[in-house]
């Protein structure tokens, strides 16, 4: 976690550390990424560094979490068709995260990067999957309130059924497609994926 040294830096310097480490990280994989780059990129001394995380992890777990907390706003600022049900608002938040990610390619990157990690992946993937659990619970229950899901199970039962459906998604589409960035999900085999995800939850969890 952040020092107090950090967190009261002014706004500006502040986002200037994290944007160029979030560049290092997002190039680099945990092993060579380099604090030496970040503060040359700076213009810092590195105990600066050190003031602010306790080392190399502490700072690259807290940009792990700036990522996932940058991406979820975004999809958070796209605005589905009014007329759409939990099943319609569902895929399109998938179709949205392929978006997003070609907006935050930094971020994108990032968490890509520490989901295949041995050393990350589960930390992230319990990060993300509380993340992903905060925000989909809210449209559980409005969409239990509107007859969209069923209202004899458990609104928490079915936020970590959709968790788990959409957390390991993303896995399985890694799987099959071509090595890359995150362009190679913008294809007819995600589509169709995602697709079939929706319709497998639909037939399951509505009424």
């Amino acid at each position: 976690m952040p020092t107090a040294t950090f967190e009261n830096l002014p706004p500006a310097k502040r986002d200037a550390f994290l944007d160029a480490a979030l560049a290092e990280f997002a190039a680099h994989d945990f092993a060579t990424a380099s604090v030496s780059r970040i503060v040359a990129r700076l213009g810092i001394a590195k105990g600066s560094v050190y003031q602010y995380f306790a080392d190399k992890a502490d700072l690259h777990d807290h940009l792990v979490a700036v990522a996932q907390e940058r991406m979820l706003a975004a999809l958070a600022d796209a605005a589905p068709e009014q007329d759409a049900d939990f099943f319609a608002l569902l895929r399109f938040q998938m179709a949205q995260t392929v978006r997003v990610a070609g907006r935050l390619p930094r971020e994108a990157a990032l968490l890509e990067r520490a989901y295949r990690s041995p050393r990350d992946a589960a930390a992230a993937s319990a990060r993300g999957a509380g993340v992903r659990h905060a925000h989909l619970v809210g449209l559980v229950r409005a969409a239990q309130a509107r007859g969209e899901l069923r209202a004899d199970a458990d609104p928490d039962l079915l936020t970590l059924v959709m968790v788990a459906v959409v957390g390991q998604l993303g896995p399985w589409l890694d799987a099959r497609l071509p090595a890359g960035g995150a362009e190679r999900y913008a294809s007819p085999e995600v589509d169709e994926a995602f697709d079939s995800a929706v319709a497998l939850l639909r037939d399951g969890l509505a009424p």
